[in-house]
């Protein structure tokens, strides 16, 4: 595994309206590697150490800062591995990467100089696919000390769940004085609920198997509800955010035509594998499939979903 992603700044500001636009990025994502970037930064952020969100002017000054003084974006991968689990990109070589688009893109008979910046846009999406991944999707939110949690596609819910789940969409004001209290076994804790930051991770995670429709349909006099209907397992929401955030940037290439081209399409595919969010062989190793993948995702409009956005609002 290499031990940093590197990004030039100035590459990083060119590119920073296409990683806003096509992959649904936000600075905030990467809120402790700013600050790990400015090592000398003048204002004591007490409040990471407490794992609390930022202020949206706490975290503007330090990423305006870092603009300003560092020469480079930095993804530390030595550092993610001693907080999470690394494990599905142990072997991640950017060379692998670079060979790939060297062989499918930089080859092109029109190619020109500017249009590095799409490879560069993929190795930012790279250092935000592992981040999304090894944080389970909550980045400087939660640190989970496990990945890739499998939530079971039950068809039994208790009616205990409906209600927090209800509870906690409709009851929760926004305000800095919130303070969550649970009570178990005759003890009691307190958890600093700032910006709601406890009480919208805990509303994530029910998301994952509770829906409105239920909450709403569900009825109140029941231990529990039976959810008719629901078969299969849910998309995989982080591998289709990949996909359309990686055919957007593919098609900033200067001399990229209407559709996905062969050698867009097979680098993409060396893309998804590179990754680990494919295997080699398989039937998404295929590009008449990725076509397919993409136009379904056209078609329906689909925008990236790396979080839900009030999990940063601030």
């Amino acid at each position: 595994m290499d031990k940093k992603i590197l990004i030039p700044m100035d590459i990083y500001k060119e590119i920073y309206p296409w990683l806003i636009e096509d992959t649904g990025y936000k600075p905030v994502m990467f809120c402790m590697e700013f600050h790990n970037m400015v090592e000398d930064y003048e204002y004591n952020l007490e409040c990471l150490k407490e794992e609390e969100l930022l202020t949206s002017n706490q975290f503007d000054i330090l990423y305006n800062h870092a603009l300003k003084v560092c020469n480079y974006l930095i993804f530390d991968l030595v550092y993610w591995r001693e907080l999470y689990d690394m494990s599905p990109f142990i072997n991640l070589k950017l060379k692998q990467l670079q060979d790939s688009w060297n062989q499918h893109i930089k080859t092109h008979l029109h190619f020109q100089k500017n249009d590095e910046n799409v490879y560069f846009s993929f190795i930012f999406l790279t250092g935000l696919y592992i981040k999304y991944k090894i944080t389970q999707g909550l980045f400087d939110i939660s640190c989970p000390s496990t990945m890739n949690v499998d939530l079971e596609n039950k068809e039994i819910i208790r009616i205990e769940i409906l209600e927090l789940y209800k509870f906690l969409r409709t009851e929760i004001k926004d305000t800095q004085k919130n303070m969550v209290e649970i009570r178990y076994n005759g003890k009691k804790l307190l958890i600093k609920n700032t910006e709601n930051w406890f009480t919208q991770t805990i509303s994530r995670h029910l998301d994952s198997s509770v829906s409105e429709k239920d909450a709403t349909i569900a009825p109140s006099n029941n231990n529990s509800y039976y959810r008719p209907g629901r078969k299969g397992r849910k998309p995989d929401v982080s591998y289709l955010t990949l996909v359309i955030s990686a055919y957007r940037l593919i098609k900033r290439l200067s001399f990229s035509n209407k559709g996905l081209t062969n050698v867009e399409g097979y680098f993409i595919l060396d893309f998804l594998k590179f990754l680990n969010a494919i295997e080699e062989g398989s039937k998404k190793d295929d590009i008449l499939n990725l076509r397919a993948t993409i136009k379904n995702l056209l078609n329906k409009n689909y925008e990236p979903e790396w979080f839900d956005d009030v999990l940063l609002s601030t």
